[in-house]
């Protein structure tokens, strides 16, 4: 990670009352806070009734099992899009960091020779970590950005079935 990014790291938590707040305070610094989809789990999580087993809304269908499972998948899949979406933003951080490297270093192989710019090979295997890196966070930020997206859907599917059924 860039020196400025991990900077932004440095908050203390001393006034933190509980890791949900260390959590909202870390999501802060790293610039991925999501007060809708905060909201959307903290609305979810008011739907659950003890008595009915599940969104208390949902009642009598499905049976209890079944709502108690699908009330659970939602509300991990609503919490997935925030925990997705910092995944995406700490692989765009280090992606940023490899790009950074990698231009570095692709930069001190490249000479003026009489017949035009020329690349020099590599002089380690270790020259191309960056490049590795740069693949591997890309990588992760597309994928974590996708689960983000599918669990939103899913919560959509969710909410909206039992609407249209309803």
């Amino acid at each position: 990670m860039r020196n400025e990014d991990e900077r932004r790291l440095d908050i203390p938590v001393s006034t933190a009352k509980n890791a949900e707040e260390i959590d909202g305070l870390f999501r802060h610094a790293v610039d991925a806070e999501l007060p809708a989809a905060d909201a959307l789990v903290s609305e979810i999580r008011r739907d659950l009734s003890p008595t009915t087993f599940g969104i208390g809304w949902w009642s009598p269908h499905p049976d209890p099992p079944r709502r108690i499972l699908i009330s659970d998948h939602l509300l991990l899949c609503a919490s997935g899009v925030g925990i997705n979406m910092v995944e995406a933003r700490l692989h765009l951080l280090e992606l940023r960091d490899a790009r950074t490297r990698w231009n570095e270093d692709f930069a001190k192989r490249v000479r003026d020779s009489p017949s035009g710019l020329k690349l020099l090979p590599a002089s380690n295997v270790r020259d191309e970590l960056p490049r590795a890196l740069a693949s591997l966070h890309l990588g992760g930020l597309l994928r974590a950005v996708g689960s983000a997206l599918d669990c939103l859907a899913a919560v959509v599917i969710g909410v909206a079935a039992e609407h249209l059924e309803g």
